[in-house]
């Protein structure tokens, strides 16, 4: 059975995701403003730092404020 996907906007540092992910749903893509918050959720639920991505990256991940998820954009 193919699992359910979601996005989620204003994604915060992912509690919902976390939930949604336990219940078995695949998360497709976040969205978050915050810089802090889309940190937080890069290293939380896609194992990336973005301290240490391409400046090109963190510009789009933290000025444009996307979490582009499972899929890596270098």
């Amino acid at each position: 059975m193919k699992k359910l996907t979601h996005i989620e906007l204003f994604a915060g540092c992912g509690g919902m995701n976390l939930g949604l992910e336990s219940a078995g749903f695949e998360l497709y893509f976040a969205n978050e403003v915050s810089p802090m918050a889309s940190e937080t959720f890069a290293y939380n639920f896609l194992n990336e730092n973005l301290t240490e991505l391409s400046e090109t990256i963190i510009i789009l991940f933290i000025h444009y404020g996307y979490v582009v998820t499972m899929q890596r954009i270098i």
